[in-house]
């Protein structure tokens, strides 16, 4: 979505492409668009600022998941089973993630546009 907020352009959770999801080198493996971009990447206006409203973080361990996982009859064979379907057999710390997060948001990543990152500890590979 792009918005004109008095004046300063925002771009949130840009999809620009067919298709979302991992690339493959030979394609892209995700959910394919059922309607067309209102304009094309070439067509965008200057845009000050990208937002992106979500990540994944099916693999970090954060205080919802162990909601999640308490909410089981059996909340330490549940937590065992999630942990073992981890490719490093653990799962991630929040600094782990973070600094990918601040760099991508730091003045040196102005450059990196549309990209995906993993940091799913090798689930991806």
């Amino acid at each position: 979505m792009l918005i004109n907020f008095y004046g300063l352009r925002i771009l949130t959770d840009p999809v620009l492409f067919n298709r979302i999801g991992v690339d493959l080198g030979i394609g892209s493996f995700g959910p394919q668009r059922l309607v067309q971009c209102a304009l094309a990447a070439d067509e965008m206006p200057a845009i000050d600022l990208v937002l992106v409203s979500h990540a994944h973080f099916d693999h970090l361990d954060t205080p919802s998941l162990a909601e999640r996982i308490n909410a089981f009859p059996d909340p330490v064979e549940a937590r065992r089973m999630f942990v073992a379907r981890q490719p490093m057999g653990r799962l991630a710390k929040a600094e782990e993630i973070a600094p990918l997060v601040v760099f991508l948001a730091s003045d040196e990543a102005a450059f990196i546009t549309g990209n995906m990152y993993s940091c799913d500890g090798g689930m991806t590979i």
